[in-house]
């Protein structure tokens, strides 16, 4: 009896000792870490374990994931677990990194997230979050509830760059894991207010995400996550409706734009996706008149790591005028591929002369090097030229602009650096400008040579 008492005595003072002191938080935190295998780590445990307690850093690595959590704090009440409760009533952390490695795979969900005790996280409050190099978010906030069965998250709050977002979620523990989720997304595009409103719904392995504008744009779009399946999402379509570019570039034309646009995963790769689009322009009009000379493009575009092309393009100007012809992105850089038909250049500035112009028309977009070269001719007209921006000059290699005998050929370059030195060369011989554009008539010939520094 005497060692029955004394070993009850024992279990006890440890379990004071354990409970109630930080040098027992730090003995549990080793006894865990050994017990993990290597794969829980505990730095800088301080408090008690009967709260409130706090680690300087909490890891856990397996191949595969690695978490981490820095300056982590915990006020809890360990008596609710008598009544099979786990009460928090603040759980705070500077930052928490994510990292899982991405699979080509489909797995299997959960079977169960059924939790043994309720939950009632009363605060929980992250400065950062970082997921692997996909996102970073701050300032996340919300309240935690769960009965075992169901679980919430309500007062949601966190900053994703420039967006705010808030909102609440809830998930069923149960197959099949039914999620439910409202938030609204807030925040400023080109000093422009914008809002969003974001659901999800639908089982957690196939889960249907819809986004509705309501403010600074009109338009919606939705999507079809897959987050176990081979490919993080199954389909998406986005549209967007009475885009005025005037409104979000100074100086740029105006327009009402819509747009739709289709996205699939591609089926034989990967980490790349494929789809079309379609822009439409209801109020197409010429430059000069502040308008935007486009009623239709569409195209469809395939996308990966390496860059992305975009085919069958097809985009219809006012009256006649059409383009067709591919792009390629890579290495940070746009190359156009197109042809015109029936090319209207009245259309394009009303005081210009109509034609007609057919021929090729390529164009490089990049940040180093930029190349334009085109030649277009109908039956009255020839327009040609080449030129590039690279290296801090601009080099206009060849202009050419003829109707009849009337020829314009012009040359030059000019240095874009502090210096602007210009060197420029050209002929006229019989040029009538009145061809070319409404203007007075004239007859001009002659030889043009000059240089020097703007």
């Amino acid at each position: 009896m005497r060692r029955l008492f004394l070993l009850s005595a024992l279990v006890l003072a440890v379990g004071v000792w354990l409970g109630f002191s930080e040098s027992g938080l730090s003995a549990l935190a080793r006894l865990a870490g050994a017990a993990s295998g290597g794969r829980l780590a505990v730095e800088q445990p301080s408090g008690r374990l009967v709260g409130p307690l706090g680690f300087g850093r909490l890891s856990w690595k397996e191949p595969g994931l690695e978490v981490v959590v820095d300056d982590l704090r915990i006020d809890w009440t360990p008596g609710a677990l008598f009544e099979k409760r786990l009460v928090i009533g603040q759980l705070a952390a500077a930052r928490l990194r994510l990292d899982i490695a991405s699979s080509d795979e489909a797995t299997p969900p959960p079977a169960s997230l059924v939790l043994p005790v309720a939950v009632d996280i009363q605060k929980m409050a992250i400065s950062r979050l970082d997921y692997g190099q996909v996102f970073s978010a701050g300032d996340l906030r919300g309240v935690f509830a769960s009965d075992g069965q169901t679980h919430r998250l309500s007062d949601f709050g966190a900053r994703l760059g420039l967006a705010v977002i808030a909102g609440s979620a809830e998930l069923g523990g149960s197959a099949p894991l039914p999620l439910r989720v409202d938030a609204s997304v807030a925040g400023k595009l080109d000093d422009q207010a914008v809002r969003l409103a974001v659901s999800a719904d639908g089982p957690l392995d196939r889960i249907e995400l819809k986004v509705a504008a309501e403010e600074g744009v009109s338009g919606n779009g939705r999507a079809l996550l897959t987050p176990f399946a081979r490919q993080p999402f199954a389909e998406a379509r986005l549209e967007l409706a009475d885009v005025d570019p005037a409104a979000w570039i100074d100086g740029a034309p105006a327009a009402r734009l819509t747009l739709q646009a289709n996205v699939r995963p591609a089926e034989r790769q990967a980490d790349a996706v494929a789809g079309s689009f379609e822009l439409r322009n209801a109020s197409a009009g010429p430059l000069d008149r502040q308008r935007l000379p486009l009623e239709r493009l569409s195209g469809r575009f395939a996308w990966n790591d390496d860059g992305g092309r975009f085919s069958d393009l097809q985009a219809r100007l006012p009256g006649s005028s059409r383009l067709s012809g591919a792009a390629v992105w890579r290495d940070a850089a746009l190359s156009l591929d197109l042809a015109a038909r029936d090319l209207d250049a009245a259309q394009l500035a009303s005081v210009l002369r109509s034609t007609r112009l057919n021929g090729p028309i390529s164009a490089t977009v990049g940040n180093t090097r930029q190349q334009l070269t085109f030649r277009l001719a109908d039956q009255r007209f020839t327009l040609a030229a080449e030129a590039s921006h690279e290296n801090a000059k601009l080099s206009l290699t060849r202009l050419e602009l003829s109707a009849g005998d009337a020829v314009l050929r012009a040359s030059g370059e000019l240095a874009t650096g502090e210096e602007m030195a210009f060197s420029a060369s050209g002929e006229l011989a019989r040029f009538d400008p009145s061809r070319f554009a409404r203007v007075p008539a004239a007859a001009l010939n002659g030889t043009l040579a000059a240089s020097g520094r703007l």
